[in-house]
């Protein structure tokens, strides 16, 4: 499981990063493991709703970092799936 957190949590971090270089309201992507953040210059609440609607449980805190924790056992496939939601929505803002 381990393994599997590392490996994951390393494509997962890789992918969020890419948000950073297309998305100018992208100040920082953080974290270690599974446990990544996204620093947004903008308050997230509504992204975290929108998240939920389609089925992702995200949260955010200090008003404006998007939290991702997601379960030990996640695949690359549900990373992508997120992913693919994300940029829908900050495509959006």
């Amino acid at each position: 499981m381990l393994e599997n957190c590392q490996r994951v949590g390393a494509y997962f971090m890789d992918r969020l990063k890419g948000f950073q270089e297309r998305y100018s309201f992208i100040q920082e992507v953080r974290g270690r493991g599974l446990m990544l953040g996204i620093q947004l210059d903008f308050p997230g609440s509504h992204l975290v709703n929108d998240c939920l609607e389609r089925g992702f449980l995200v949260n955010c805190t200090m008003d404006t970092v998007l939290r991702f924790l997601p379960p030990l056992i996640v695949k690359e496939a549900e990373v992508d799936l997120l992913v693919a939601t994300l940029d829908e929505l900050f495509a959006k803002v």
